[in-house]
């Protein structure tokens, strides 16, 4: 399974909240700081308009009955998406990781083979991931601006 990342998004995943929070949308929400779990793992994140992207290819070919792998096919580490995050954000905010002793059967790598759904539809991702994570914050600026 791979993350999913877009503006405008309502996941409690930490890059998403990361991307509020540093955008001020977080503002009156507590103090500046952002609670998370260990960002020590690596996963493969695919825009979510990419992904919209790979299910239109499967329906148009018209492939059934199979499971394809959709995202990126490369990994960043959970610290560099949020350190990116926050860069880009216009709230300084203070990362307080939490460390659970309690889960290390967590994955520290998850990455998608997507050469199946690239050899059945010719389908690959087109959104960089540091153009997802620039819409984040622009997104979430928009809407605490708009009344």
């Amino acid at each position: 399974p791979c993350n999913d990342g877009r503006p405008g998004t309502r996941w409690a995943r930490g890059a998403a909240v990361g991307g509020r929070r540093a955008a001020g949308g977080g503002e009156g929400l507590g103090p500046p700081e952002l609670g998370g779990g260990d960002l020590s793992g690596r996963g493969d994140v695919a825009d979510v308009r990419d992904v919209v992207g790979s299910d239109l290819g499967v329906l148009e070919v018209g492939k059934t009955g199979g499971v394809f792998n959709v995202g990126s096919g490369t990994t960043h580490s959970m610290q560099s998406i949020l350190d990116e995050l926050l860069r880009l954000g216009s709230r300084r905010l203070t990362v307080r990781q939490k460390i659970d002793p309690s889960r290390k059967g967590d994955t520290l790598v998850t990455w998608a083979d997507t050469s199946k759904i690239r050899d059945a539809t010719g389908w690959q991702p087109r959104i960089p991931l540091a153009r997802t994570l620039e819409d984040m914050p622009d997104d979430w600026r928009r809407r605490v601006s708009t009344p």
